[in-house]
């Protein structure tokens, strides 16, 4: 059976790295998060409409979309492009 012998410096690198691991985690959790694609449910409580209000957006252009599966997904770029085209001066 063989012994290892941990010295301090073995120690101080292994605080160093673990610390910056645990910053590195941190970092990552602060981060918003950005989604490209957006479902139904998350698409009605940003703009606070309900469905059928969204459902006649779909059907009438003004929103597009993409349907996988039975979900619907929103590119965010063209909501805010819904949102630019009918801004008032």
């Amino acid at each position: 059976m063989a012994i290892d012998l941990i010295t301090r410096e073995d120690l101080q690198k292994f605080k160093n790295d673990l610390l910056d691991e645990l910053r590195a985690i941190i970092m990552h959790d602060q981060t918003p998060d950005i989604k490209k694609w957006l479902k139904t449910k998350e698409v009605r409580k940003l703009l606070q409409m309900s469905a059928g209000k969204l459902h006649s957006l779909r059907v009438s252009g003004a929103l597009k979309f993409t349907r996988i599966g039975g979900l619907l997904y929103y590119d965010k770029s063209d909501i805010e492009r819904l949102f630019n085209k009918n801004k008032k001066p």
